[in-house]
């Protein structure tokens, strides 16, 4: 599933020179992803690692595992997709954003979240009503985003 791959690059990129063992990866991203979802099997798990070996998105060595160049490439060209709109896998890519060591990639990782926020209160909220209205939930939607990254950036 693209969203459990985008969590697992996510987590390996905050220190790519160190790499995770495929344990305490599983036990990581699953701790994240299973919040919202049913956790991922064993078996599920060590699949999609194959697939992202193959992919050149990771390397394997001595039992750790490691993101390429071309799995941190492919990470932030995921993030930059159109969002899902379903609630979990949303929340599932607000997570992959937050984890983002680079600083420009997270920065357009939480624009594109806070575009997606707007363009959903426009169609559901927002139709006929007074622009200051838009306006106070924006700047929510602002404080929020700022205060889940702090939080979980803190908490990590």
């Amino acid at each position: 599933m693209l969203e459990f791959r985008l969590l697992a690059l996510s987590l390996l990129q905050q220190d790519p020179g160190r790499g995770l063992t495929r344990y305490r990866l599983m036990k990581m991203a699953n701790a994240l992803y299973s919040a919202l979802l049913p956790p991922y099997s064993v078996g599920a798990f060590y699949h999609e690692m194959e697939l992202m070996q193959r992919r050149g998105l990771i390397t394997i060595h001595e039992g750790k595992v490691y993101v390429t160049d071309g799995g941190i490439r492919y990470l932030h060209q995921e993030l930059r997709r159109p969002l899902p709109h379903s609630l979990a896998p949303l929340w599932l890519r607000v997570l992959a954003i937050v984890l983002l060591k680079n600083d420009d990639a997270r920065e357009d990782g939480l624009k594109i979240i806070r575009l997606f926020l707007i363009k959903h209160a426009d169609r559901q909220s927002f139709g006929d009503k007074m622009c200051s209205e838009k306006e106070l939930w924006l700047k929510a939607t602002d404080k929020f985003l700022a205060a889940f990254v702090h939080e979980f950036i803190t908490n990590l």
